[in-house]
C-alpha cells in the first residue's frame, strides 16, 4: 500500500515519541551517560532533503523572423521589352513615311496616307506607355514607359495603397505616402499576378484599399 508523505512523517514522529518514553522509563542515575547518548541520537533530526523542482525553462520569445522578399516584377505585357521597342520603332517609322506622303507626295491620295498614319499612331501609343511593378525588400518601383521612366517608393514611406477603377473601367493604383503625397498609375495586374502582388503588400504590412 502506498502511503502519502504526510502519513509517513506522522508515523515516524509517533515512533520517536514512543522510544523517548521507553528511554525515560529506563533512565537511572548510574547510567546517565549512556542514556543521553541514545536520547541525542533519537531527537537529532537529519536535515530534510528536498527534491529541487526546477521550474520549467521558459523559452524566451524570439522576435518574428523577417523573411526577405525576393526581387521580382509584376506586369501584364504580352511582349517583352525589347520586342516592344522594336515594334514601336518600326511603327513609328511607318507612321513618319505616311505623314511625309500626306504633305509632299503627289502620287498618293493624302486622305489614305493620313488615315494610315493615324492607325500607326494609335498602334504605337500602347507600345509606348505601360506600367510594370518591381518589388524588392526595400522598395516598390514603378516603370511607366519605353524610356524606363521610373518612380521608387520605400515601403517605410508608404501609408496605404488604393486600387480602383475610373468611370471607364480602367484600373489604377494610387500610392499614398506618409507625407500625404500621392502618385497614381495604371494598374496592369489581373488574376494570379494581382493576388500575388496583394500578398506582397500584406507581407510588408501595407494597408490596401481594394475597390477593383
Amino acid at each position: 500500500m502506498h502511503h502519502s508523505p504526510t502519513y509517513s512523517a506522522n508515523t515516524k514522529e509517533k515512533n520517536k515519541e514512543r522510544k523517548a518514553h521507553q528511554l525515560w522509563g529506563q533512565f537511572t542515575r548510574r547510567d546517565q551517560e549512556g542514556f543521553w547518548q541514545q536520547y541525542e541520537k533519537l531527537i537529532v533530526k537529519n536535515p530534510q532533503q528536498f527534491t529541487s523542482t526546477q521550474a520549467p525553462s521558459q523559452t524566451l520569445a524570439q522576435p518574428p523572423k523577417v523573411v526577405a522578399i525576393q526581387p521580382r516584377s509584376f506586369h501584364n505585357r504580352l511582349l517583352p521589352y525589347r520586342v516592344r521597342l522594336v515594334f514601336f520603332t518600326v511603327n513609328l517609322g511607318l507612321m513618319g513615311i505616311f505623314l511625309v506622303n500626306v504633305f509632299f507626295s503627289v502620287h498618293h491620295k493624302p486622305a489614305f496616307s493620313f488615315l494610315a498614319a493615324l492607325v500607326f499612331f494609335y498602334t504605337i501609343r500602347p507600345l509606348w506607355y505601360f506600367t510594370s511593378l518591381y518589388i524588392s525588400n526595400q522598395h516598390l518601383l514603378v516603370l511607366r514607359d519605353l524610356l524606363l521612366r521610373k518612380k521608387s517608393f520605400a515601403w517605410s514611406k508608404i501609408h496605404l495603397i488604393e486600387l480602383y477603377r475610373d468611370q471607364y473601367k480602367t484600373a489604377y493604383i494610387k500610392v499614398w505616402l506618409r507625407s500625404n503625397e500621392q502618385q497614381c498609375f495604371k494598374y496592369p495586374l489581373v488574376g494570379r499576378n494581382h493576388h500575388k502582388f496583394l500578398q506582397v503588400l500584406e507581407h510588408k504590412n501595407i494597408f490596401v484599399e481594394n475597390r477593383l
